[in-house]
């Protein structure tokens, strides 16, 4: 079962917050779900959100006036995310499937769960590379292109067992009965 990548009270795409969505690219689709970007309107200093269960692993960029903050945030199974996006910052990301994260990072979903980690801690010197072409990035379809590309770089072939798989798939549905 796949997961929406975020899951809000907020209706995303409305008139408050723009929201740009596509699929990854056909070399990557068996590790992601979708590429995202999320915006306040101009009409609004600021978005509440309640965040709900989603399952899924996500590379987050909060691109702003000055700074640009690199998250990896692991599945929430939590429904008491809270938080907000604000106007003038983007919020552009790529979630990942539950069951290839390994592939990703390194770690595994289960390992990751509620979890928010500066990106560079993976990859230091290459996410500062992506950080800056991400600043100057004209568009979420150039956005896509430089993190599609980064991603195929560290790629990792080694794969979870299926016990793993297993255990992971029931932790999902037990939290998702509770939700």
């Amino acid at each position: 079962m796949e997961y929406r990548p975020l899951r809000t009270n907020v209706l995303l795409g409305n008139s408050r917050v723009r929201a740009r969505c596509c699929p990854p690219p056909p070399d990557l689709a068996e590790h992601l779900l979708e590429f995202w970007q999320y915006e306040v309107a101009d009409s609004d200093p600021y978005a509440p959100i309640q965040i709900y269960p989603s399952g899924v692993a996500a590379l987050r960029f909060d691109i702003g006036p000055g700074r640009l903050d690199a998250s990896l945030y692991g599945p929430s199974l939590s429904p008491r995310m809270r938080g907000f996006f604000y106007r003038g910052v983007a919020v552009f990301g790529v979630a990942i499937r539950a069951t290839r994260s390994y592939s990703l990072l390194g770690i595994s979903a289960s390992e990751l769960r509620d979890l928010r980690i500066q990106l560079e801690v993976f990859w230091p010197k290459p996410v500062r590379e992506l950080k800056d072409a991400l600043w100057r990035a004209r568009d979420f379809g150039e956005r896509v292109a430089l993190l599609s590309d980064f991603l195929r770089r560290v790629l990792r072939p080694d794969q979870p067992d299926a016990a793993f798989m297993r255990a992971f798939g029931a932790l999902v549905q037990a939290a998702l009965r509770h939700v």
